[in-house]
């Protein structure tokens, strides 16, 4: 598991109401992109935006708790998103997901916080992809 750097904890835990407050903008805009990028994921999900992981969501719940406590809600969270995102997916993923930030908070998405996202986002990545070779060994 990637263990996110305290700065990286700090700038996600002091931006995370922020962030809440506009999660579902940002996450409906990252598969306004992704979909448009790449029809062939659609059939990963359900029509609805609402059957949809709302992974930003997840991933900032991961960041709001007691220092040393991201990495276990990063499991909870690799378990969620498993159901339907596949490893090689994730590099299309996490694109997506800084564009969708970039164009919902415009100016206040500063270089530290996308930076902190993309972050918190390849250790999400990592997390699923060890679940995934575990999942494949077992």
């Amino acid at each position: 598991m990637a263990r996110l750097d305290q700065i990286t904890i700090d700038v996600l835990s002091e931006n995370q109401v922020f962030l809440e407050e506009n999660a579902d903008d940002i996450t409906y805009r990252m598969y306004d992109i992704l979909f448009r990028r790449y029809p062939h994921l659609r059939g990963f999900f359900g029509q609805s935006r609402q059957s949809h992981p709302n992974l930003l969501r997840l991933l900032l719940e991961c960041f709001g708790v007691e220092e040393g406590q991201p990495a276990r809600c990063i499991d909870h969270v690799v378990e969620q998103a498993a159901v339907c995102i596949k490893p090689e997916h994730l590099k299309v993923f996490r694109r997506a997901s800084v564009q969708a930030m970039q164009d919902v908070l415009f100016h206040e998405a500063t270089p530290e916080l996308v930076k902190a996202w993309k972050a918190a986002f390849d250790a999400f990545a990592t997390a699923l992809e060890e679940a995934d070779s575990l999942t494949e060994s077992a």
